[in-house]
């Protein structure tokens, strides 16, 4: 964990192939690299790794942007129009049955609570 006030060391794309190479080809050991280098022997790992799996060494910095919906697709032809708004007309009858439902639960509830407490 980093100490209040601690900058974090950024290491450029051509150093870090530098150390990776020199042990990966070079054949230098890990711990003579962390030293000489004065790296976390976690990062010269992830380097190697990375490197070695073909993936590339700089990773993008800060948070992914988010995607706005991409994968929604849209009805293009009339007849897909025509199909959602009937699908999305009942679905709004639905919920105004529903809210219509609990609203007549609540008078009668109350109805109930309130002749409760007369007695």
């Amino acid at each position: 964990m980093a100490k209040k006030g601690q900058k974090y060391r950024r290491h450029s794309l051509e150093f870090k192939q530098m150390v990776v190479l020199a042990r990966v080809e070079g054949g230098v050991s890990l711990n003579h690299i962390c030293q000489s280098y004065k790296l976390n022997s976690d990062n010269v790992i992830k380097w190697t790794r990375r490197y070695l799996a073909g993936e590339p060494l700089e990773m993008p910095r800060g948070r992914p942007k988010t995607r706005i919906a991409t994968n929604l697709t849209l009805p293009q032809t009339e007849e897909g129009l025509r199909a959602e708004n009937e699908r999305l007309k009942a679905e709004l009858a639905f919920k105004d049955e529903l809210i219509k439902l609990l609203e007549e639960r609540a008078r009668v509830k109350k109805k109930t609570d309130s002749k409760s407490c007369n007695n």
